[in-house]
């Protein structure tokens, strides 16, 4: 018997057969994927944009490719949903064990819905050509490849008038998802960039509206049965001394938010 969950929090999916068809599709935003636990393998489809999708029956995965009614659903639009546009949709295909499941996948998703974007230049005069040409013409703003478990989600110019920018940073692994990268990694941001010094820090909130000092969390009495990677946050400490440690931790499934300001 296939047990459904419709994320790792563990909310049941199981299909209904009491409900209409489509009060068991679920949103795709990424991936999903079925496990056999039994022989250690996994069955990953990740998608190039949001789908609906579902398990009707055991060992099925049901992707909706694109929906189109003659006749009003009755569900308050007061028009049929007749969509004639053409759609292109994305697919990628894992099969693998759990381990490398993890990996692929969560390096996969990446790269399928955020492409690189190619962009090209005439060049008519010839002196820029040949500087081109003999020239370093290659520039990288990273010093080094990040790890699969770091991702850049936002790096962009507070404002024109400074040389803040706002960074989210974010690891993408699950708690026990991979042994090598479902743990804390640690990321020296002052080192981080090429040809840049940090001269200031600040920790955010997600959205950046306001310092992480100032947010008051709700104290919730939990237990985890995964219990490796807990952790305190001293929501006093987001104001980092810039003599003192530029190095931030994040544990699996962490985003953090920070201010940062740099020199040339």
């Amino acid at each position: 018997m296939q047990t459904r969950t419709t994320n790792l929090n563990g909310r049941p999916g199981d299909a209904d057969s009491g409900v209409a068809l489509s009060g068991n599709y679920y949103p795709i935003v990424s991936r999903a994927y079925i496990i056999d636990e039994k022989e250690d393998w996994q069955f990953t489809i990740l998608t190039g944009h949001s789908h609906g999708g579902s398990s009707l029956h055991d060992g099925e995965l049901e992707i909706m490719v694109h929906r189109r009614l003659l006749r009003d659903d009755g569900r308050g639009v007061g028009q049929a949903l007749n969509d004639t546009h053409t759609v292109e949709p994305k697919f990628w295909l894992i099969f693998a064990n759990q381990t490398e499941s993890a990996l692929l996948h969560r390096k996969g998703a990446n790269v399928l819905q955020y492409p690189l974007q190619s962009s090209f230049l005439t060049i008519t005069n010839s002196d820029v050509l040949t500087s081109l040409q003999t020239g370093n013409n290659q520039f990288s703003g990273l010093v080094q490849d990040l790890p699969p478990n770091v991702r850049i989600l936002s790096l962009k110019q507070l404002n024109d008038n400074t040389n803040r920018i706002i960074l989210r940073l974010m690891n993408p692994f699950e708690v026990d998802e991979n042994p090598q990268y479902s743990v804390p990694v640690n990321v020296d941001l002052n080192t981080l960039f090429d040809g840049y010094t940090i001269t200031d820090i600040e920790e955010r909130t997600l959205t950046t509206n306001m310092p992480a000092s100032k947010n008051v969390r709700p104290q919730w009495n939990t237990f985890s049965e995964s219990n490796s990677f807990q952790k305190s946050i001293n929501n006093n400490n987001s104001k980092i001394k810039i003599n003192d440690d530029t190095i931030i931790t994040l544990y699996p499934m962490d985003i953090k938010s920070y201010w940062v300001t740099f020199t040339a």
